[in-house]
């Protein structure tokens, strides 16, 4: 059983760390320090904003991103170099560099500082993981960071062969956030650069940023493990037996994850087609690896899960051309000139924006109706993402005026009444 935690120990360490450290402050020996430290601090600056005043043009191309990690880090980070160097140069000499040290460790913390704000677009934990860094690096200076993280390895249970207690978790976690990080950027770039070439499809883009990311994923977990002295061989029942559990539990989540797989590696369905799933009606906005984000006219986005694309009928309106055609249905009064109501469609359809030129807009004659003679506009337009019911709003307005102009009548539906006389049986006359 360990010993439980006694507060005056720790409580006696800092008070002695504290008196040494005010001590040796205000020996001669520390304004050698404080000199050598301004100089370093003051070079180091001057240094930096040279460089990137020098090289501004060289930054502009660069990625945002890396960009501003190189203009917030690079003074600091050759101020601490220079720290470094000169205390390096006075430990030669044999002197004493309790100053610049800590000077060093704590540009050191203000590097890693800058740089996590930089790599972690969540405000929350770039936050957490700075303080972290400074709790970590003031425990450094103060001398009693080692026993503090031997008195900690003391708290803890054992799990088969491993020893599990809060450093090693802290460990864990600071590893696999590193490795996720930089595996992560690395499949930025590999993403940017697919961009760039034509040949590769968008569907086919999306499905290998999703392979590398669960790859990179699971290397970064064994990686983890293994570090912290996890024996993977000993998980391995224990994994399959968790597997089995979770392909029973979570068969619908499977399900969607490979359907999401197979609409990415057949192309049938790709961001930005098109599509319309029983009454739904949109465009694809994004595909993920559980649900594909619709997006409709009415600003209205729809998590539809992948399993439905794969067992319903979808209408894909831009799969193998972004071209879609409308019809549109038109009446006109019987004794119309039915020519000349032909030639206003198609030249109002014409002289609509978004209707294209070719195939060129048709008109046909239906049918004969119950009260009017059924015509049929036929239009392509190029863009169905952008909806339909504006442009069919436009096209039947100019046709209403152009109508009315050259006097053709639009119909209504309309009864003839007969009225019969027939005699009754006192021989006079009963109308119906």
């Amino acid at each position: 059983m360990p010993r439980p935690l006694d507060p005056s120990v720790l409580e006696t360490g800092i008070k002695t760390t504290m008196g040494h450290a005010l001590d040796y402050i205000l020996s001669p020996p520390a304004a050698y320090e404080l000199s050598f430290l301004v100089l370093a601090v003051l070079t180091g600056f001057v240094l930096g904003k040279f460089i990137l005043q020098r090289n501004a043009d060289m930054l502009g191309a660069m990625r945002p991103e890396m960009a501003t990690l190189v203009r917030l880090n690079l003074v600091p980070a050759l101020c601490c170099s220079l720290v470094w160097f000169i205390e390096w140069l006075l430990r030669m000499d044999g002197f004493r560099t309790v100053i610049l040290d800590t000077a060093g460790n704590l540009l050191l913390a203000w590097v890693a500082m800058r740089t996590v704000s930089c790599l972690v677009f969540s405000h929350f934990w770039a936050r957490f993981i700075s303080t972290f860094l400074w709790i970590f690096a003031s425990l450094n200076i103060m001398g009693i960071l080692d026993p503090l993280i031997s008195l900690t390895e003391r708290f803890g249970f054992t799990l088969g062969d491993v020893r599990v207690n809060l450093p090693m978790v802290v460990k864990a976690t600071i590893f696999l956030f590193i490795l996720t990080r930089l595996g992560f950027w690395f499949v930025n770039i590999v993403a940017n650069r697919l961009e760039r070439l034509h040949e590769v499809s968008p569907s086919n883009r999306l499905l290998i940023v999703k392979l590398l990311k669960s790859l990179i994923l699971i290397m970064a977990v064994v990686a983890t493990l293994d570090e912290v002295g996890v024996d993977l061989g000993a998980l391995a029942i224990l994994t399959g037996t968790i597997g089995v559990g979770l392909g029973f539990g979570l068969q619908k989540i499977i399900a969607n994850l490979v359907s999401g797989l197979i609409l990415l590696s057949d192309k049938s369905l790709r961001p930005g087609d098109v599509i319309q799933i029983g009454q739904i009606y949109g465009w694809v906005a994004s595909m993920n690896a559980r649900y594909t984000l619709v997006a409709t006219r009415d600003g209205t986005e729809l998590l539809i899960p992948n399993e439905e694309f794969i067992t319903s009928r979808v209408v894909n309106w831009s799969h193998s051309s972004p071209n879609m055609r409308i019809k549109i249905p038109i009446s006109i009064a019987y004794g119309s000139d039915l020519d000349k109501a032909k030639a206003i469609m198609r030249r109002a359809a014409s002289n609509t924006d978004r209707v294209l030129a070719a195939p060129l807009p048709v008109t046909r004659l239906r049918r004969f109706g119950d009260n009017a003679l059924e015509l049929e506009l036929r239009i392509w337009i190029g863009d169905p993402e952008n909806g339909t019911s504006l442009v069919i709003d436009n096209i039947l307005s100019q046709i209403y005026h152009d109508f009315a102009q050259a006097g053709i009548e639009i119909p209504f539906p309309q009864r003839d009444v007969r009225m019969h006389v027939v005699g009754d049986h006192d021989g006079k006359k009963k109308e119906k």
